[in-house]
């Protein structure tokens, strides 16, 4: 759970004794006690059971943006999302291995699969038949532009 523009250290101590709660528990008291200029970034990726649910988020801060690796809610995180593209990308080049740049581009071609994103809609959905192919392009030149030509 991230917080823009706050002080991540002072938070922390404001939060030490949330510690001692359980998982739910914390991530409902860190929701419902953030201040209201901020809106929560949730990234919940336990499965099968993630830390907090994202009805249970966004009913504790509406304006929240939850992603979960669960596949019935908005915004699945799930790494069919890059692999397939990533793969193919590397062979399409003939990359013999995958470098931070092509993971890079990768992320930067899922974004880019999101013409209009929402707190409901930062990901594609996992088979939107687009994003392997969109994720493969960007990894393969991203190959190419590292590679000299000789």
């Amino acid at each position: 759970i991230a917080f823009l523009r706050l002080d991540a250290i002072e938070r922390f101590e404001e939060l030490k004794p949330l510690l001692k709660k359980s998982r739910k528990e914390f991530a409902e008291t860190l929701l419902s006690t953030t201040p209201e200029r901020y809106v929560p970034i949730i990234f919940a990726l336990a499965n099968p059971d993630p830390e907090i649910g994202y009805d249970e988020a966004k009913n504790a801060r509406p304006d929240a943006i939850v992603a979960t690796g669960r596949s019935d809610t908005h915004n699945q995180v799930n790494n069919v999302l890059v692999f397939p593209g990533i793969f193919r990308g590397a062979i399409d080049a003939g990359a013999p291995r995958i470098t931070e740049a092509m993971k890079i581009a990768a992320a930067y071609a899922l974004a880019s699969s999101i013409e209009e994103p929402s707190a409901e809609y930062i990901l594609p959905d996992p088979l939107d038949p687009s994003v392997a192919p969109r994720v493969a392009k960007a990894v393969a030149d991203s190959w190419k532009s590292q590679v000299p030509i000789s």
